[in-house]
């Protein structure tokens, strides 16, 4: 069978105009543009409050809420607060609970610098002896409380108990 060249012709633009037919079906998603409602969700977290607070309780706010968010919602810091002990710019998750230390003692003397008591005002605290309170002296300085957790025989349970008893 001989073809000549004028349905060559033809059966060559066909061709194209199927590829061309192909490619707009293809494409035709990409170039169409439809709007979309995008739906903002926002989530809340859940805190507990207490300590020298002047409305201690359980508060949700917006996530991303920093711990100065919960002190203003809770009514402000009482005057007798520990205010070098609150880090308010700290990010807030769900589920936690902030203490604010209050400046004085459960015993009404004045809390215990960790970076400025002697040897012997740091055995008066509790579970720290000699060999500890010099353990505490070598590691100054201290920037926060937390730190005294890298020292050596002070675990979580013991520094539970000093808490509430030395700043940094």
């Amino acid at each position: 069978m001989s073809i000549n060249f004028n349905q060559e012709n033809i059966l060559t633009a066909a061709l194209m105009g199927f590829c061309l037919a192909l490619t707009v079906i293809n494409l035709a998603p990409r170039l169409l543009v439809r709007n979309v409602n995008i739906e903002q969700v926002q989530t809340t977290i859940t805190v507990s409050i207490s300590g020298a607070i002047r409305e201690p309780g359980v508060y949700e706010l917006p996530w991303g809420t920093r711990l100065e968010d919960l002190v203003l919602k809770a009514g402000g810091l009482r005057a007798d607060a520990e205010e070098s002990l609150v880090n308010l710019a700290q990010p807030l998750d769900t589920g936690r609970s902030i203490f604010i230390p209050f400046y004085d003692t459960s015993d009404g003397d004045e809390r215990f610098s960790l970076n400025e008591a002697s040897l012997r005002e740091l055995q008066f605290l509790p579970g720290v002896g000699e060999a500890t309170a010099e353990r505490i002296m070598d590691g100054r300085p201290y920037r926060s409380i937390e730190d005294l957790l890298k020292v050596s025989g002070i675990g979580p349970k013991t520094f539970s108990e000093l808490q509430g008893y030395i700043k940094p």
